[in-house]
């Protein structure tokens, strides 16, 4: 295979602006040959091919997000830590923290990359990172890391419960082979290219104009995405307003 393309609840089940430029994308390379991960919710998302897959689209592969799609699976890979004792969930619990914020402080991903390849990654991993989800020792690091956070015990645990089922549900499976991996979002696809990339140690093309992130923070704000915004504006009137604090963070 050689370029496997990750969507997020579009090509080839949703027209659209993205879905047409994929599309042109797949039919105006014939020679390449194409995969396409396409990433939903769940079950119940379209599932309707409308474009007609050309030739050179030899599969699709579905990933549902949804806990309720993969519950079973889930909480089996959490059950009781069979062959790790105390000390090693406590140093798996903080190795997971401790990445994220090295991640988030640095921008530096390898102390995650180490983990995913140790313990989450199905062809690599020498130990089974998922089972330390449901032990004392995950919620005790979850309650010592998260506390700044300002959070309920139970708002705690659903943030956690909500954030880990959906990285399992990206991440417990090997992706098919390609020589590239192509994601056209930031987000979830981006995470399934780049893990499936190291994988394969294939390449991992991203194509991103910014908006999902942007998206996703004025979301969170409860900002109107929808304002009318003239930029370099001056005042404002009944027809625009100008963009400085307003509409997309960081200009």
């Amino acid at each position: 295979m050689d370029v496997a393309i990750i969507m997020e609840s579009t090509y080839p089940f949703l027209k659209g602006g993205v879905s047409a430029v994929v599309h042109d994308i797949v039919t105006m390379n014939p020679d390449i040959s194409y995969g396409i991960i396409h990433i939903a919710w769940d079950s119940a998302a379209p599932s309707e091919d409308l474009y007609g897959m050309p030739e050179n689209v030899r599969w699709v592969r579905l990933i549902h997000l949804s806990m309720e799609e993969h519950a079973q699976d889930f909480k089996a890979a959490g059950a009781r830590a069979v062959g790790m004792d105390r000390g090693q969930r406590r140093r798996v619990s903080g190795w997971f923290f401790d990445g994220i914020r090295t991640l988030a402080r640095t921008g530096d991903p390898e102390p995650l990359w180490r983990l995913y390849d140790a313990g989450f990654n199905p062809r690599t991993r020498t130990m089974e990172a998922w089972r330390v989800l449901g032990t004392q020792e995950f919620m005790t690091a979850v309650r010592e890391r998260l506390s700044g956070l300002g959070l309920s015990l139970s708002e705690t645990f659903w943030l956690v419960r909500d954030f880990m089922s959906i990285l399992y549900a990206l991440l417990a499976e090997t992706m098919p082979r390609a020589r590239v991996y192509h994601a056209h979002t930031t987000g979830y696809a981006s995470l399934v290219a780049a893990a499936a990339a190291r994988d394969h140690d294939a390449a991992f093309l991203l194509t991103e104009h910014n908006l999902y992130v942007r998206d996703t923070v004025n979301t969170l704000l409860g900002r109107n995405m929808a304002l009318p915004c003239a930029p370099g504006t001056t005042g404002t009137s009944r027809r625009s307003r100008p963009c400085s604090g307003r509409g997309w963070p960081g200009g």
